[in-house]
């Protein structure tokens, strides 16, 4: 007679086993480079908010001048990448939602 082995056997099968084992090895890559980025972004933006703060009004356009603009932000990046992060934190949940919806 045959016996079929309980659900919790065929966890324990070496080729299930070996599965697992691929799928945590395959992403520990994508996990590992995107905690260094984090680290490394956090650690490239310190200090945005005093540079952003250093930058005289007198060098920012009174009028829409996308050059102008252009000029500024490309000498203080930091700020530019620091402010793209902030509206990406803030809008994340509102985007969240709507993905749920």
């Amino acid at each position: 007679h045959s016996h079929t082995p309980p659900p919790s056997a065929k966890l324990r099968h070496p080729s299930s086993i070996m599965r697992v084992a691929r799928l945590m090895r395959a992403a520990r890559l994508p996990v590992g480079v995107g905690a260094s980025a984090t680290l490394c972004a956090c650690a490239y933006l310190r200090g945005a908010k005093e540079e952003y703060e250093s930058i005289p009004e007198s060098s920012l356009p009174l009028a829409y001048d996308p050059a102008a603009f252009e000029e500024v932000w490309r000498a203080h990046p930091r700020c530019a990448l620091a402010r793209l992060f902030k509206i990406a934190r803030t809008g994340a949940p509102f985007c969240g939602s709507l993905l749920g919806d």
